[in-house]
């Protein structure tokens, strides 16, 4: 009776332990997670922090800084050069008319019609730090300085110091606002103070916060929320009594208590910290997110200090602060997002997520490659995590989770670096299947029909297994495999057995695998099976392949060019139309089980750069799995965002900016710069029209039409708009300009009256109306109406005296000045057409121009088709010719290589300045490739003579053969070889197919 103890013991310890080995049951409480978001983040050439930020009536985004002045376009900070104020503390928008800068050399102002910026005479000493203006008095502004308040009159720019009573003595105003009617003073670690408008005798406002200092006034409504310097924030009513207050020592609230900046709103506020990054909060005034520096992660915000925010009318947010700017597009705002654990966010251990399965009540089955094995409550939004000894997780036998599949009675089976593990969702227990195989780490698995489980495993070789884990049967590199690590196994309805390595596709065939041949389509680089069991096949040439279990054969669904540069293959889920999703650039693309293109989504919330491992449609979400995290996202995505307006931004002339000192005469709409008209003299014969998108450019929202016959996909470029240009009746056709080369240039018009006119597309045909630009060109002195009216009464003066004089020889006389006219009329006919011939020259190189080269190209287009081979190039690093030496170098460097280009052409050649730094060639023959390649290595052989001495000269080209398609066609393909050669450094020819 005294062992009876002793063996009862023993035996709870010996089920104890194989409870934990066997059947594990999950212990620790799941983790609750803040959503989190990913900016675009825009830096300073100087690493200047970015003060203040405003978006002006044209949608342009202005963004004021330590050393300068900034507008973001074709999501860049581009700094104005010839804005001479070195520190820009604030903007403030003047509707209609453009905006007011304060600045470290006092008050200046931008003239939107001209596009000039003029000091005004308001000069503080020290400058001016802020600016702030009542609605109701609009002629009448106050800026603060270091020295105090001062009154602006807004239309002649004058200041006087404004003496206020009331204020402390030797205090030191910080920051102003206006609520209602009455201006809110901050004055340095005094508190608040309020004078009513017109403002002369100062009183204080939220007595309790006297010792407070503030940063940041904000007014919403009736609120005025005021940042502090080490107390949080607050929300005071319009009689100064605190309503709320934020601060760092409430639960999930504020990391830190100083704040820089407030952005409240309807839907909730924004509140920028010093030091500590941006905090969202709901309209409940609760914590939604909270986005710090992270140097490991490009798309956290990266900066810490938010010193400005700005919501722009299509709802995106700017974020200023030491570093640039970080921009959070609502797309990006709309993808849920779960990446790698931080100090001060929870999240995954190892955010490389190779496997996830969504259960029907909601769960979501994360495995990553190191990380172990996680469970996500999407409606709790909580998270689980499972892995091998380590305190406070679910114990888990392995780390790594390479592959998720579920099985006939519920459960999920999981490959991982342990072996083959059998969860239950549900009850989160979980069996180890496998301990006798030739390698653990099993990377992929599939159950076939009859539950057998085949396993591919790193090193191991392939396996068949029963439904209890035993090993059946066992393949190597020697049973026709080739190598022992595969990265796929799949079985065919039939169940027919397929294994993918970096060798090929091999199949079982009795008790071997033999290589399977694709039938010339190239090698196979993912093998999927779709949820009806239907197996596929992504070739590395490019195209689809779907298995015919009838014909025992893969059959061509999907050709190259359908494809669309198609990445990924991943299984759809059993419901619905489409069997299979392909990645192609950024947008999933649904296909149906015979092959069709049904529906395509856009992934508006991943960056480019993302590598997805996995991806699911759940309901109405689409889940993906990626190397940096999950993400979440509603397939139903907002309404397709508007086209941004594009913005004529100068007009240069002789490469020289133009400046008006006067607004322009106003065109019937005057939509573009300089109110719309421009009077230009015929001498004056090289125009060229800047222009930019404002912000940041979206791309277009998801087509989630699913009953769609067949939607094709877009090209690569499809999510970037793109400039269309053209000049009536100069052009015919519509011109395209790329959004990194936003200019469009005219040289030697003729005289008369033009049309610029500019639009924004997107491939998919949205586009914004044309925006106008009225543009004279005036005739020189012989064509203009006097010279021809002085010209016609001379000639009937002397036809009148020589009929009165000499009344005989009238007959005579009269052929002779019909033929003066005639001759004079051959000459200013001859005249013309030299006029006219000219327009096809270049001024400055003497080559074609784009319009000669287009006119001599057309005629023989058809003719030249797989005969002649077509060069766009582009003169490495031209812009340091003419920053560093001069524009005249930069002249000179064009004179010299167009005359090297001209002896290295043959006679049947064509050669032309296509635009700026640009060449465009049309070489004939056979050899016209080599010779191709040939005149780029030879411009780089010898340095060219110019006045400051031989300097090297290197060109970039892309080269395509004349295949049938259009001249624009081709050059659009050459234009991205071209693009392609200079990302790939420079100084070579990228050929083309």
């Amino acid at each position: 009776m005294r062992l009876f103890p002793v063996f009862f013991l023993l035996i709870c310890f010996i089920l104890s332990i194989g409870l934990a080995i066997f059947y594990p049951i999950a212990t620790a409480e799941a983790v609750e997670l803040l959503p989190r978001h990913r900016f675009i983040n825009l830096s300073t050439s100087d690493k200047s922090g970015i003060n203040s930020l405003m978006q002006d009536d044209n949608g342009m985004i202005w963004a004021a800084g330590s050393s300068g002045l900034y507008r973001i376009e074709h999501n860049q900070l581009i700094k104005i050069r010839d804005f001479p104020v070195q520190a820009v503390n604030q903007l403030l928008l003047n509707p209609g008319q453009g905006a007011w800068l304060a600045g470290s050399l006092g008050l200046w102002r931008w003239d939107r019609q001209t596009d000039n910026f003029s000091q005004q005479e308001c000069q503080p000493p020290g400058g001016l730090w802020q600016l702030v203006q009542p609605q109701q008095h609009a002629d009448t502004m106050l800026a603060l300085g270091p020295d105090g308040i001062w009154q602006v009159n807004t239309i002649n720019g004058r200041c006087e110091h404004l003496q206020l009573s009331g204020l402390p003595a030797q205090s030191r105003v910080e920051r102003l606002s206006f609520l209602h009617n009455e201006l809110i003073i901050a004055v340095r670690e005094q508190g608040l103070f309020r004078c009513e408008l017109p403002c002369q005798q100062a009183e204080r406002f939220a007595p309790e916060l006297a010792d407070v200092r503030f940063r940041a006034l904000e007014v919403y409504q009736d609120s005025l929320y005021a940042g502090s310097h080490k107390h949080g924030f607050y929300q005071l009513d319009s009689a100064g009594k605190v309503r709320r207050h934020w601060h760092k020592g409430q639960a999930n609230t504020l990391p830190v208590n100083g704040v820089m900046s407030l952005l409240p709103a309807k839907q909730g506020l924004w509140a920028g910290l010093w030091a500590g990054g941006l905090v969202e909060f709901n309209a409940k005034g609760e914590q939604h997110s909270h986005s710090s520096f992270r140097p490991t992660d490009p798309t956290a915000i990266s900066g810490n200090n938010i010193k400005t925010l700005l919501t722009t009318r299509d709802g995106t947010l700017y974020a200023g602060h030491e570093y640039g700017v970080s921009v959070l597009l609502p797309a990006l705002k709309q993808y849920q997002w779960l990446g790698q654990a931080q100090a001060d966010q929870p999240g995954l251990r190892q955010s490389n997520v190779q496997a996830l399965y969504a259960t029907e009540q909601g769960d979501i089955w994360l495995g990553t490659s190191g990380g172990g094995l996680y469970r996500f409550d999407h409606a709790g939004e909580t998270l689980q995590r499972f892995a091998p000894d380590e305190t406070g997780v679910q114990h888990f036998p392995s780390q790594a989770v390479w592959a998720i599949r579920p099985d006939q009675d519920g459960t999920l089976l999981l490959a991982t670096s342990s072996g083959v593990v059998r969860l239950h969702p549900d009850t989160q227990q979980w069996q180890l299947l496998t301990s006798d195989l030739p390698s653990q780490d099993v990377f992929r698995l599939s159950i076939a029909p009859d539950r057998n489980i085949w396993i591919s495993m790193w090193s191991g070789g392939i396996a068949q297994l029963n439904a209890q884990g035993k090993v059946e049967a066992l393949w190597r590199s020697s049973d026709g495999l080739q190598l022992d690590t595969n990265l796929a196994i799949e079985i065919s309805p039939a169940g027919q057995v397929f294994a993918l390595n970096t060798a090929g596709l091999f199949k079982l065939d009795g008790n071997k695998f033999s290589a399977v041949d694709l039938s010339g389509h190239g090698k196979a680089r993912q093998l999927c099976k779709d949820a009806q069991g239907t197996l596929w096949i992504l070739t590395d040439s490019g195209v689809l392949l779907r298995f015919d279990d009838h014909s025992g054969k893969f059959q061509l669904q999907l050709k190259r060019a359908d494809l669309a540069n198609g990445t990924e293959l991943f299984a759809a889920s059993a419901d619905g139309p489409v069997s299979l999703w392909l990645r192609t650039k950024q947008r999933l693309a649904g296909i149906a089980a015979d092959g069709q293109l049904l529906q395509q989504i856009t992934l508006t919330g991943l960056m480019p750069e993302t590598l997805l491992n996995t991806a699911r449609i759940q309901g109405q979400q689409i889940i993906l799995g990626a190397e940096d995290g999950f993400y979440i996202a509603p397939l139903q995505q907002s309404a397709t965002p508007p086209v941004p307006e594009p913005q004529l931004t100068g007009v240069r002339l002789f490469n020289q900016p133009l400046r008006l000192t006067q607004p322009a005469t106003t065109g019937s709409d005057p939509s573009a710069l300089f109110g719309g008209l421009l009077t230009l003299q015929y001498q004056q014969d090289l125009v060229t029209f800047e222009f930019a998108m404002p912000g940041i450019v979206m791309p277009p929202a998801a087509d989630l039409s699913a009953n769609a016959q067949s939607v094709p996909l877009p090209a690569a470029q499809d999510s970037v708009p793109r400039f269309r240009y053209r000049l009536l009746p100069f052009d015919r056709d519509w011109l395209t300009a790329a959004t990194d080369e936003p200019r469009a240039t005219y040289t030697r018009l003729p005289p008369g009256q033009y049309q610029f006119e500019l639009q924004t597309w997107w491939p998919d045909g949205r586009m914004t109306a044309a925006a106008p630009f009225q543009l004279e060109v005036q005739p020189p002195w012989w064509l203009t109406w006097w010279a021809k009216t002085t010209l016609a009464a001379a000639l009937v003066l002397g036809v009148s005296s020589i009929m009165l004089l000499r009344t005989r020889s009238l007959k005579k006389r009269n052929l002779w000045l019909a033929q003066q006219v005639r001759e004079r009329t051959e000459a200013l006919q001859q005249a013309n057409q030299r006029l006219q011939q000219a327009a096809y020259r270049d001024a400055l190189t003497g080559l074609l121009n784009r319009r000669g080269l287009r006119a001599q190209t057309e005629p023989q287009w058809s003719g030249w088709q797989h005969q002649r081979v077509l060069v766009i190039a582009d003169i490495d690093h031209f812009k340091q010719f003419n920053d560093v030496h001069g524009h005249q170098v930069g002249d000179e460097v064009l004179t010299a290589l167009s005359e090297r280009l001209q002896g290295l052409c043959l006679p049947d050649d064509l050669l032309a300045r296509w635009g700026g730094e640009e060449f465009l060639f049309i070489l004939q023959g056979s050899d016209a490739m080599q010779r191709a390649d040939a005149l780029i290595r030879s411009v780089a052989a010898a340095p060219m003579p110019l006045s400051i001495g031989p300097t090297p000269v290197t060109l970039t080209g892309g080269a395509v053969w004349l295949s049938g398609e259009s001249l624009d066609a081709t050059l659009q393909h050459a234009d991205a070889l071209l693009y392609n050669g200079k990302k790939a450094g420079r100084n070579r020819l990228v050929q083309g197919a």
